[in-house]
């Protein structure tokens, strides 16, 4: 007979695929393997997305859209699942997240909650919204702070002055084999699907099309290197507010048949598989994804120096870090690589040791499970 270690509840809010969101399906997929009964509670549409990647896992789906304390229907309907089902952990995903998911477990007597700290709050610009009092609130209902990065705890106790105790880094992770798996004759189809020859040279884009990536600058960069390296391709893999901008500045620089935009893309690891090479322009980062899935597919990373991103890349050897807003060095990070292909998958291969030893999925699901299990320990001897 299986042994069921503990019931979680993975929630979301947003309703856009990013980050957080793949963090936490990757979690409750991780969670279900290692014996726990997991469910994901998220508006309907992210869950559309989401289902597929939790085939097969047993992983309960439950949809929510809470947005305001005015849904009391929807409210109350939360609290009943969380008792009905006997949830032992609620990990919200982001401080909004939070903000429902804390006094709603605690009001249907879940013994642990957890806040997963995805990054520094930039949307934070009112007075009232910087101010910090809604979190020092929240804050006390909250069981331990996850921050999956060293940058981001020190966000959380430096700039939000949680107690530190209260705060653990668990960095992300990336699954290596995942993209090990993807072949040569799927990285040649997707070729022949986006229309690119083989000796073009691809630099590939992954994330979401909005400031806090800053793709203008990529592109704006682009103009730069095709001057000195007329055969090469740029792919954005991800869609967003700032696609048809980007499109138009392609156009109005007659780039058109040099840039891609693929929308909202699955199946990325096969983008990996044909890139020379990976730009991460973001203004800001928790612990990028994008950096560590570079590094696992074995190919070089021109990123921003920013936050959680200089803890995955390292400078000169995983990859090249440059400052945020600037066109100019990008533009000289990225024809270095290109102008020395050997270099290029040197750092490729020394990224990808790093992930594997370091920033494996498999050692962030197993060191959140110690923070849950740490957690139900204590209230159970409390």
């Amino acid at each position: 007979m299986t042994v069921v270690k503990g019931s979680v509840l993975f929630f979301l809010t947003s309703a856009v695929r990013g980050g957080a969101e793949e963090v936490a399906v990757s979690l409750a997929r991780g969670f279900a393997q290692r014996g726990w009964e997991t469910h994901l509670a998220a508006p309907g549409s992210l869950l559309r997305a989401l289902e597929p990647d939790l085939d097969g896992t047993g992983t309960r789906v439950a949809e929510f859209r809470l947005w305001s304390w005015r849904q009391v229907s929807d409210l109350r309907r939360f609290v009943r699942y969380l008792r009905d089902h006997s949830v032992q952990i609620v990990n919200s995903h982001l401080f909004y997240a939070t903000a429902f998911a804390a006094p709603l477990a605690r009001l249907a007597s879940v013994p642990v909650v957890v806040e997963t700290a995805h990054g520094a709050e930039r949307w934070r610009r009112s007075w009232w919204k910087r101010a910090g009092w809604i979190d020092w609130c929240v804050q006390n209902l909250v069981t331990v702070h996850i921050a999956v990065s060293e940058a981001v705890r020190r966000y959380l106790v430096e700039r939000k002055h949680y107690p530190p105790r209260k705060v653990r880094v668990v960095p992300n992770g990336c699954d290596p084999a995942r993209f090990a798996a993807v072949g040569e004759a799927q990285a040649a189809a997707l070729r022949r699907q986006l229309g690119i020859r083989s000796d073009e040279r691809v630099i590939l884009f992954v994330g979401r099309l909005e400031p806090q990536k800053d793709p203008l600058c990529l592109l704006t960069a682009f103009r730069a290197i095709l001057t000195r390296f007329p055969t090469a391709r740029l792919v954005f893999a991800g869609d967003g507010g700032l696609r048809a901008e980007l499109q138009n500045f392609a156009a109005h620089h007659k780039l058109d048949n040099r840039v891609t935009f693929t929308g909202v893309v699955r199946q990325i690891e096969t983008y990996y598989a044909i890139a020379e090479l990976v730009v991460l322009p973001s203004l800001y980062e928790g612990m990028p994804l994008v950096a560590l899935e570079a590094g696992a597919a074995g190919r070089p990373i021109v990123a921003t120096a920013v936050d959680g991103t200089s803890e995955v890349v390292q400078h000169g050897r995983t990859g090249l870090l440059i400052p945020p807003r600037d066109p100019q060095a990008l533009c000289c990070a990225v024809s270095e690589l290109l102008a020395d292909p050997g270099r290029g998958r040197r750092i490729g291969a020394a990224a990808q040791q790093r992930v594997s030893q370091y920033f494996s999925l498999d050692a962030q699901v197993r060191r959140t499970e110690q923070v849950f299990e740490a957690c139900l320990l204590e209230k159970s001897a409390a």
